[in-house]
């Protein structure tokens, strides 16, 4: 899949569909997923971020339970990798 092939240029490909359909959570999911193999910790929280922004702006509404766990497990992994090689999550 491009996404294990070319993950730099699948995020470019997601990044085109948000700028028309910001609220696709399964878009954001893939784009965090991809940032996450990546080490990019940095940017899976600003992408979630941007989702919770843009969801609430136009629905009033919060990420659903699939986003919420999968950022929720990305953010314990981080803080677990964090704890146990003595780094500090900024």
């Amino acid at each position: 899949s491009l996404r294990k092939e070319n993950p730099q240029q699948a995020i470019g490909y997601y990044l085109r569909v948000l700028r028309e359909l910001p609220h696709r959570e399964d878009v954001h999911r893939e784009m965090m997923k991809l940032y996450a193999a990546q080490g990019q910790t940095d940017k899976l929280q600003a992408q979630y971020q941007s989702l919770e922004t843009e969801l609430k702006r136009a629905f009033n509404i919060t990420p659903g339970k699939a986003t919420r766990d999968l950022y929720a497990s990305f953010t314990t992994t981080t803080a677990a990798t964090a704890s146990t090689t003595g780094k500090r999550r900024s």
